[in-house]
């Protein structure tokens, strides 16, 4: 299977060059967030951004079940990766 986030297929269509270009990774957390989940997912996103480059893949266009299906595909295998770095019960 393809890593969505490590294949470079997309560097061929997409232009980060461009002026505007948004790239990266972004939080947006409720205020009334607990601190500890909020400490833990920002741990979470600096292991991400290390790790991969978040992009939109090929310009990819798709529908609100295609999204959480792709979301479903990748999560265990970047959740796995993300759990072996860190000391757990």
């Amino acid at each position: 299977m393809w890593h969505i986030w490590t294949i470079d297929d997309w560097e061929k269509n997409i232009d980060l060059t461009r002026e505007g270009h948004r790239t990266g990774l972004r939080l947006r957390f409720d205020k009334d967030i607990d601190s500890e989940v909020r400490r833990a997912c920002k741990e979470f996103v600096v292991f991400l951004r290390r790790e991969y480059f978040f992009q939109w893949i090929n310009a990819l266009k798709l529908t609100p079940i295609g999204q959480e299906r792709q979301a479903t595909n990748y999560a265990r295998y970047i959740l796995d990766e993300y759990a072996e770095t860190r000391e757990h019960p």
